[in-house]
């Protein structure tokens, strides 16, 4: 089991970062779970249902004993923007535009439509992380952990370039930076 000290910093990680996005955070449950029903692997560390975020225990677990305090801030950098992908796509719908482009917008609910999740199998994994919702929070999570954080990125090899160029859009809309090639 995590310690209450342990759950309280993944949730201001996760809070903080969707204050970056300015999304409402006080809405959102924690569910603290093992592997077994929900996560059948430590490689799915966290996903939404709703207004729950569900968050994998022996993913933790495994990154407090690597010392690997980037990788707990990542993942909820990373779950905060499926939460704005969420948020965007809903006003969109309510008003037919948002602050997002409609290629962006549609791209996500297609993605979301048809989500692949990771399963912790090599295949899984990347058809999971070649998706438009999924590049884009990676790329937000990385220039969030770059920008905001003063700490590096860590992008997936198998998109990485579509995450690079949308976490240079996502940098400049954010905090107006841009990054070298």
């Amino acid at each position: 089991m995590i310690t209450d000290e342990v759950k309280r910093k993944v949730e201001m990680y996760f809070k903080n970062a969707c204050k970056t996005l300015n999304i409402e955070f006080s809405n959102y449950i924690y569910v603290y779970e093992p592997i077994g029903s929900r996560f059948a692997t430590s490689c799915n560390s966290a996903e939404f249902s709703g207004n729950v975020l569900y968050i994998n225990e022996d993913w933790i677990k495994m990154a407090i004993d690597n010392d690997d305090e980037y990788d707990l801030e990542f993942v909820m950098a990373h779950e905060a923007r499926h939460q704005y992908q969420q948020f965007v796509i809903n006003d969109f719908y309510t008003r037919g535009r948002s602050c997002e482009l409609p290629s962006i917008i549609n791209s996500w609910i297609e993605s979301f439509q048809v989500y692949k999740r990771n399963e912790g199998d090599e295949l899984s994994e990347i058809a999971n992380a070649n998706q438009a919702v999924e590049i884009d929070a990676n790329a937000f999570a990385a220039a969030y952990m770059m920008i905001q954080q003063n700490k590096g990125a860590r992008i997936p090899p198998s998109c990485a370039e579509d995450v690079v160029k949308r976490m240079k859009e996502i940098a400049f809309k954010i905090w107006k930076a841009r990054f070298d090639d």
